[in-house]
C-alpha cells in the first residue's frame, strides 16, 4: 500500500507540475516565453503587413514582399495614431532585422512617431547613412539628436537591431547582433506623440529609407540582456510565437 500511495503521489505531483507549465505558457499570447511579457505587436513583414496579434495591421504604401521581408523604396508601412503606439516617458523597445540599400536617403527613418520638432512627434529612429543609426527625441518643440553609432548595418546581409528607451535616465540605446549596447545619451522628456506611426519614411519631406525589413517587434518595456540575447538565438532570430 505505502508503495502505491508514493506512486500516486509522485504521478500527482508530476501532473500537477505540467498543468502549472501548460498554464504558464498558455497566459502568454505566443506561449510563455519572457518576451511575450509587454509585447504589444509583431510584424512579420513576409508576406504582408499584418500584426501576428491581430490588434494593428499597418497600412502599406509601396512596400513589395517576397515571402521573406518586405522591400522599401520610397515606400512606407503606417498607422493611424494609437494608444499602442503613443509611448511618452515610458520604458519600450522596438526589434526589426533590416538589411540598408546603398541608395538609402541621409537621415531616413526606420521607425518614428515623428514629424519634425512639433508638439506631436515624440521619436524617430533614423539612419544617418545606410549603415550608422541615431534616434531623436521631443520634448514639446524642442529636438535632441542622440550620438550616433559607427557602421553597424550591412548592406549584403541582415543584422538584428535592438532599440530600446529606458525611462529612468531618458537614454535611447541600440544593440545590433546581440552586441554591446551603444548609449545614444540623454536624449531628455519625450512627448506623449500624436501624429501616425511610420516604418520606413520620416513623416518629413518624407525621407524614404532604402532596403529590406523583417521581424518587426514591439514591447511596452525594456528588454534585458538576456531576452536580447535570446531573441537574437544565436543568428536563427526568433519568429513569434515565442
Amino acid at each position: 500500500m505505502k508503495r502505491k500511495l508514493t506512486a500516486a503521489l509522485v504521478l500527482s505531483l508530476a501532473l500537477g507540475a505540467w498543468a502549472s507549465a501548460q498554464f504558464a505558457r498558455n497566459a502568454a499570447p505566443g506561449g510563455g516565453t519572457p518576451l511575450n511579457d509587454g509585447l504589444e505587436g509583431y510584424w512579420r513583414l513576409a508576406n504582408d503587413p499584418n500584426d501576428s496579434l491581430s490588434l494593428n495591421n499597418l497600412t502599406n504604401s509601396g512596400v513589395t514582399f517576397d515571402g521573406d521581408a518586405a522591400t522599401f523604396s520610397a515606400a512606407r508601412l503606417s498607422h493611424t495614431i494609437n494608444a499602442t503606439f503613443q509611448t511618452g516617458d515610458i520604458d519600450f523597445t522596438w526589434a526589426l532585422e533590416l538589411q540598408p540599400d546603398v541608395t538609402a536617403a541621409a537621415s531616413s527613418g526606420v521607425v518614428s512617431v515623428y514629424n519634425g520638432a512639433t508638439s506631436n512627434a515624440s521619436w524617430a529612429w533614423f539612419t544617418p547613412t545606410p549603415t550608422t543609426i541615431n534616434v531623436a527625441g521631443v520634448n514639446g518643440t524642442t529636438q535632441t539628436v542622440g550620438t550616433a553609432t559607427g557602421s553597424v548595418l550591412s548592406t549584403s546581409a541582415f543584422r538584428l537591431a535592438v532599440f530600446w528607451r529606458t525611462a529612468a535616465d531618458n537614454h535611447f540605446w541600440v544593440s545590433v547582433n546581440d552586441g554591446a549596447a551603444h548609449d545614444f545619451g540623454d536624449i531628455g522628456t519625450i512627448n506623449l506623440g500624436n501624429t501616425d506611426f511610420y516604418v520606413g519614411q520620416l513623416n518629413v519631406g518624407p525621407i524614404s529609407w532604402a532596403g529590406k525589413m523583417r521581424r518587426l517587434a514591439y514591447w511596452k518595456r525594456a528588454l534585458t540582456s538576456d531576452e536580447r540575447t535570446e531573441l537574437y538565438n544565436g543568428g536563427t532570430v526568433l519568429t513569434y510565437p515565442f
